[in-house]
């Protein structure tokens, strides 16, 4: 026995003309909306709001980027800005430890010494790049923190592979 198999399946059927039902009701939807708009509107508020709502509601249902509709497109952008990405540290095998990396030292600015801020740009300098502390401005760090500061600076950061290939630093964030 022989069966015809459907091809094509991913396309939705065109029933009013190059319209798909969807298609048909979001443009008639918004035809309905232009109507009601004609009778609060003037004249020549009513067309510029008419031609951009019929151009906007023909561009999400016929307009396509890679073969995906625009209002998908356009969902897919909103949720992505506004959707909080939250990486959380989960140790799950030893090839993670493996890309513990250290965060990259930021480059210190040279100063002018001609410059007449020279005083308020080295205080600058000291408070952004020293470890150590400004003399009458702040307290130096106990002998306690600075150990273990300096045992966590390599698990503070990690190297995460994602599934696509693509590597990305993360912030561990380590809930115990």
């Amino acid at each position: 026995m022989q069966f015809q198999i459907p091809q094509f399946i991913e396309t939705e059927d065109k029933i009013f003309g190059p319209l798909s039902v969807k298609q048909f009701l979001y443009v008639a939807g918004a035809t309905l909306l232009v109507i009601f708009l004609y009778f609060l509107f003037a004249t020549w508020l009513w067309v510029v709001v008419a031609i951009l709502i019929e151009t906007t509601t023909l561009t999400f249902n016929l307009a396509k980027i890679n073969g995906r509709p625009m209002r998908i497109i356009t969902a897919s952008a909103f949720s992505y800005v506004w959707n909080p990405r939250v990486y959380t540290y989960q140790p799950t095998t030893a090839a993670l430890v493996a890309h513990t990396t250290t965060p990259t030292a930021q480059p210190t600015i040279k100063t002018n010494r001609a410059h007449p801020s020279v005083g308020l740009r080295s205080l600058l300098d000291k408070l952004i790049t020293t470890k150590q502390a400004i003399p009458n401005r702040e307290k130096p760090l106990p002998e306690v923190l600075k150990a273990t500061s300096r045992e966590s600076v390599e698990e503070r950061y990690e190297l995460i592979k994602k599934i696509t290939g693509d590597e990305e630093v993360a912030r561990r964030v380590d809930y115990r």
